[in-house]
């Protein structure tokens, strides 16, 4: 009698279910048996479980962002009015910001593996062949596949300064407002995110059995479980960006005026921030085999029979990482309070520039990839045994455990940083007035930071040990063969490579001096602000982080 008994399924032979949604289902007492079979038959069973979950994100992102602008206050001209002229310019403030956030892929499955699988062939006749063969499949698979094109263009100009007075009967002033400036770009491209749980829930009972076999019969049991975990992200970004930018509260004119000209230009403060993550990926599969039970036997065979027990276990997980970059940024940037230009004027000259200040930082974190792979088996249990066997037959029994993974991560980049940036407070020039020329110019600072952190992988494989691996013949017949194996493998590969190129130039100036003072009717006296400059590059690149624990 052939029996196949599968719990909550449709008594069919092959089942196969494709998930495209998180949770897998369980199908439990998955058995397929030979009982009580005729003499001289041939009968087969065969059961075939699949369950399949299936990821596929394709993107493609093409971004492209150009902004303009101009705010000003200053720009004015007073010149040759029977008075004495004046300027006096509003604050100018100017925001700007470009963030891009595409391609990201999220990914949480949770699937439970089909459990409590038997072949068995029991109690048959007599010369009579017999097959009893159990198949569990499951297959998650997930492929994020990101191709971004990225361009980013700013162009501005923020200008409080800039007046013109000049020929006016009368003395001429001029005050300037504050500018502020602040340029922020940031990009985060390319982004997965994969959690795959694959659990028995140690409940798990594989079992290959053949008990009670007929005089001369032939008998397979086999129950075979693969379970395969394949995920795959290939990303590939190209980053351009370019700032332009120009402040200023200086570049002044005050000239030919009758009377005394009085110069107090604003403080000038620029920032410009440029950020971009590229290509991450975070990947964490747990395939859980604690507390489940793997086992094969031949018991009470008849003599001269021929009996094959086989319970097999497979684990595959692969995880692969392809990403390619491309980043280009350039940032072209001044801020000024100086450059004013006091000449012919009948007076005295006083001029009184602020500060400026003008910082530039940019982060490039690009090909990041972080897995985590758990193949959690304390617990498993891995037996096979030979049991009062027939005279003259021949017995096998084979339990076996097979766990691969391999990690493959493949990073490329490329990276140019270019910047050049100046803060000036002075430059300023008094030139043949009549009378005293006093000029005090603000603090001139300028400061630039780029950090590159590229090409680097964390890998971390768990792989439990098995609890018990047990193989024995007992009370065999005379003249039988018995063989019981048992096997256990773990096999982990893990390769990271990486290609980085990184150029950064930077080209920067801070100026509170170059002030020219001269052909003036009256004592003359320069005070200049301090001048700071800081710059530096930190790059870090190719890093390979690899743990295993067994």
């Amino acid at each position: 009698m052939n029996q196949l008994k599968i719990q909550k399924i449709v008594a069919v032979c092959s089942i196969a279910s494709t998930l495209m949604l998180s949770g897998g289902a369980v199908f439990a007492d998955i058995q397929t048996i030979n009982e009580n079979t005729g003499f001289a038959s041939s009968n087969d069973v065969v059961a075939t479980v699949a369950e399949t979950f299936a990821s596929l994100n394709s993107n493609a992102q093409v971004l492209v962002n150009v902004g303009a602008g101009t705010v000003a206050s200053g720009g004015n001209i007073i010149a040759a009015n029977t008075s004495g002229g004046e300027a006096v310019t509003g604050v100018v403030s100017l925001d700007g910001e470009f963030v891009n956030d595409t391609n990201v892929n999220t990914l949480n499955h949770t699937g439970s593996w089909l459990t409590d699988p038997l072949s068995e062939n029991n109690t048959t006749g007599a010369n009579s062949v017999n097959n009893a063969t159990t198949t569990l499949d499951e297959l998650v698979a997930a492929s994020n596949t990101n191709l971004a094109d990225v361009l980013n263009t700013t162009a501005v100009l923020a200008v409080s300064g800039n007046n013109e007075i000049s020929d006016n009967t009368g003395p001429g002033a001029v005050d300037t407002g504050t500018v502020d400036g602040s340029l922020l770009t940031g990009n985060v491209v390319n982004s997965n995110f994969l959690s795959i749980l694959s659990s028995t829930g140690g409940d798990l009972a594989s079992v290959a059995l053949n008990d009670t076999t007929g005089s001369g019969s032939t008998n397979d049991a086999v129950v075979t479980i693969n379970n395969t975990v394949v995920a795959e992200n290939d990303n590939n970004a190209s980053i351009l960006n370019d700032v332009f930018a120009l402040l200023s509260s200086g570049g002044n004119i005050i000239a030919a005026n009758t009377g005394s000209a009085d110069v107090s230009t604003g403080d000038v403060s620029g920032s410009t921030e440029i950020s971009n993550e590229v290509n991450s990926n975070f990947t964490e599969i747990t395939a859980d085999l604690g507390g489940a039970e793997i086992s094969a036997g031949n018991s009470t065979t008849g003599a001269g029979s021929v009996n094959g027990a086989a319970s097999t276990v497979s684990q595959l997980v692969s995880v692969t990482n392809l990403n390619n970059a491309l980043i280009g940024n350039g940032v072209s940037t001044t801020a000024t309070s100086g450059g004013n230009d006091v000449s012919n004027n009948t007076g005295p000259v006083t001029i009184g520039t602020g500060g400026a200040s003008n910082n530039v930082a940019i982060s490039n974190g690009a090909n990041a990839n972080e897995t985590s792979i758990n193949l959690g088996a304390g617990g498993l249990t891995v037996g096979a045994s030979n049991n009062t066997t027939g005279s003259g037959s021949t017995n096998n029994s084979d339990a076996v455990v097979d766990s691969v993974v391999a990690s493959t991560s493949v990073n490329s980049l490329a990276v140019e940083n270019l910047v050049s940036s100046a803060s000036f407070s002075g430059g300023n020039v008094v030139d043949s007035n009549t009378g005293s020329a006093d000029v005090s110019t603000g603090d001139a600072s300028n400061d630039t930071s780029i950090i590159n952190d590229v090409n680097t992988n964390i890998t971390d494989v768990t792989v439990n040990p098995v609890a018990i691996v047990s193989a024995g013949n007992d009370t065999t017949g005379a003249n039988s063969v018995n063989n019981a194996s048992t096997t256990a493998v773990n096999t982990i590969a893990v390769s990271n490579i990486n290609d980085a190129i990184i150029a950064n130039v930077i080209a920067t100036e801070s100026n509170s001096g170059g002030n020219d003072v001269s052909g003036n009717t009256g004592s003359s006296s320069v005070s200049t602000g301090s001048a700071s400059l800081t710059f530096g590059a930190e790059n870090t690149g190719n890093s390979n982080t690899t743990n295993i624990g067994q």
